[in-house]
């Protein structure tokens, strides 16, 4: 019997740490795991479980019979986290508009199917915690013990470089981390653009959980979405 795991997070939302966990939860489950990139991905590969990684509904086709897995963060972090890897500049209101529109588009499809969604301030504070919930929902059961040493395992993995390229193209075909992939977003959202996404984006934002300043008002075209977090 074959498994086929689908890591859906959204982008710069531990997308790809989630992705490495499953990865590392099917081995240790079912011995043999094939992992890959959408675009890369070979539904015929013989390992009993595969793990690929997405984030565009639209790439999908070659998916059938699967457990999704997918995740979110706080939007202007998102966009602080996208800027510092340098894909593109982020820096005007179309821009801004075009990738978190996307973001939550393509969120809001994944969580509606997903096994488990995953809140990337939950998984930094508590990365077993999120372990144990995530092969709970893909019905994987292991102890605790094992569950700590893959995340120790995660955590050990490293990129390809220390500076992000500015590239798509460049990440590692097996753990998908791109040179500079982990770093701090803080820092690289200026005050135009928080009060932007935060007008623009409230309701999301408040439906997730995430604070909002007091002096946001209510702006034109944002995004008709008021699904919660689950």
């Amino acid at each position: 019997m074959r498994h086929i795991f689908v890591c859906a997070g959204a982008p710069r939302s531990g997308s790809t740490w989630q992705y490495n966990l499953v990865r590392l939860l099917a081995k240790e489950a079912y011995g043999s795991v094939y992992g890959a990139w959408i675009a890369d991905y070979e539904p015929a590969n013989g390992a009993t479980a595969h793990v690929v990684k997405i984030h565009d509904p639209g790439d999908a086709g070659k998916l059938s019979d699967q457990k999704i897995v997918t995740g979110y963060r706080d939007l202007r972090l998102v966009l602080s986290s996208a800027r510092r890897m340098r894909w593109a500049a982020y820096k005007t209101p179309q821009e801004i508009r075009s990738f978190l529109d996307a973001y939550v588009r393509q969120f809001e499809f994944w969580r509606a199917r997903a096994a488990h969604v995953m809140r990337y301030e939950q998984m930094m504070a508590d990365p077993v915690g999120e372990a144990a919930r995530t092969a709970a929902a893909l019905g994987i059961r292991m102890s605790r013990r094992r569950l700590e040493k893959i995340c120790d395992a995660v955590t050990a993995l490293a990129s390809t470089g220390d500076k992000p390229t500015g590239k798509l193209g460049d990440a590692d075909p097996v753990t998908q981390l791109h040179p500079g992939h982990i770093g701090e977003a803080g820092g690289l959202l200026d005050e135009k653009s928080r009060q932007y996404v935060e007008r623009r984006y409230e309701t999301w934002l408040r439906g997730h959980g995430y604070a909002v300043q007091a002096s946001v008002k209510q702006g034109k075209g944002r995004p008709a979405t008021k699904s919660k977090a689950r």
